[in-house]
């Protein structure tokens, strides 16, 4: 904790980059627990292990893995719609 404290601009970039990561890790739980639909939801082990992974590789590679991961969950669910919704159209035609 002394070094923090030990230069002014070294203690507000220390303290900014402490603080950008605790609110990472929290939006990541917090996410993941208020998504309404359960087949959004990133499976919680991987969400421990961004959190994890956030103070050694940094927030933009842990929340950007945790954002990739619920989005692509998001389009493929998408794509599933999708194809059903063809799939009645191609039922409708024959």
């Amino acid at each position: 904790m002394a070094v923090l404290n030990e230069h002014p601009a070294q203690s507000s970039i220390s303290w900014d980059v402490i603080f950008t990561s605790l609110s990472a890790i929290v939006f990541m739980f917090y996410d993941n627990a208020t998504q309404p639909e359960s087949d959004l939801k990133v499976p919680y082990e991987l969400v421990v292990l961004s959190a994890i992974a956030t103070p050694l590789v940094g927030v933009q590679s842990s929340v950007g893995m945790y954002l990739a991961i619920r989005e692509g969950k998001r389009e493929s669910r998408e794509q599933k719609e999708k194809r059903e919704l063809e799939d009645e159209k191609e039922k409708k035609k024959g």
